[in-house]
């Protein structure tokens, strides 16, 4: 039996039976898990993504959203009560809001430019932070000035058009208020434990040929300061349950690609950068990278 399974060759169209699971987030109860399950539609030659509900209780499995749409970025709500998400269904990517419990999701932003990447809960659930880019339309058809160092970037095209600052939406008032404006890449953005600062990376820097990512705070006023500089390169952070410390994963090689990545902690107070992992004879990352097609995914 076994010989004969392994007979029947891999064609290309068993590519587009494969499906894809990413996202995937326990709710802060830690009775749910929330993750997006990718597949392609032949017939309407179609890329679509819909999230899905993991009871860890009972094992069931409950299909949250539907259509072929791209609804990804599932962020939970301090309570496990609701899941902010992004999706394609109005047209370009927007903030959305569903119950886990049943009912229709509702719709969180209508901005021109479309929401890039997030959303992200505040501790106390009344504001969600997350990235989008340039509000004036760029229309790299036209000529214009080039005043970027690096002007444009593989995966991204013309950095004009689609770098990235930090919002913030008041779920009570509606007000979307951007905190950053600085053609900077800012993008991942973290509450701070008390609510009062957001943790981003912050890169593509246009004054320079340097690319890679710094690390900033800003708080809900846009008041912004740096806590990496141009001497890391981070590719994932996190705050410190305590809020008094910051976990880095980067290199201290500028400016060459694939070098170890170590594990840091910033401590705020006097700004001493620790290495914990020196020891370690192989590289560690901050993010997951797949091989499977869901290259839209925090592009624009």
């Amino acid at each position: 039996m076994t010989d004969k399974l392994l007979k029947k060759p891999v064609t290309p169209e068993d590519a587009f039976r494969l499906k894809a699971l990413h996202d995937a987030f326990f709710s802060p109860d830690g009775k749910y898990i929330v993750y997006g399950v990718f597949e392609t539609s032949v017939e309407k030659e179609k890329d679509f993504t819909n999230l899905w509900l993991f009871e860890t209780t009972s094992g069931k499995c409950i299909q949250l959203t539907y259509g072929d749409f791209k609804n990804y970025s599932p962020a939970w709500s301090p309570d496990s009560r609701s899941i902010a998400f992004v999706s394609t269904r109005s047209g370009l990517p927007q903030l959305y809001k569903l119950p886990i419990d049943g009912g229709e999701a509702a719709q969180l932003t209508d901005l021109k430019q479309g929401v890039g990447g997030g959303p992200v809960f505040s501790p106390d659930g009344t504001m969600i932070a997350f990235s989008a880019g340039p509000a004036e339309k760029f229309d790299d058809k036209k000529p214009y000035r080039v005043n970027r160092h690096v002007y444009r970037f593989d995966g991204m095209g013309y950095l004009d058009g689609v770098v990235q600052d930090i919002y913030v939406l008041n779920q009570q008032t509606t007000e979307v208020k951007a905190l950053t404006g600085d053609r900077f890449n800012n993008t991942a953005p973290l509450w701070s434990p008390d609510g009062k600062k957001i943790l981003y990376q912050a890169s593509m820097d246009p004054d320079s040929f340097n690319v890679f990512s710094r690390l900033r705070v800003v708080d809900l006023d846009g008041g912004m300061e740096e806590l990496i500089g141009a001497e890391y390169d981070v590719e994932g952070a996190t705050w410190h349950p305590d809020g008094k410390q910051v976990l880095f994963v980067g290199t201290s090689v500028r400016g060459k690609i694939g070098e170890k990545n170590d594990l840091y902690i910033l401590h705020l107070k006097n700004r001493k950068i620790e290495c914990r992992t020196t020891s370690l004879s192989f590289s560690i990352s901050g993010a997951l990278r797949c091989d499977f097609p869901i290259s839209w995914r925090g592009m624009r």
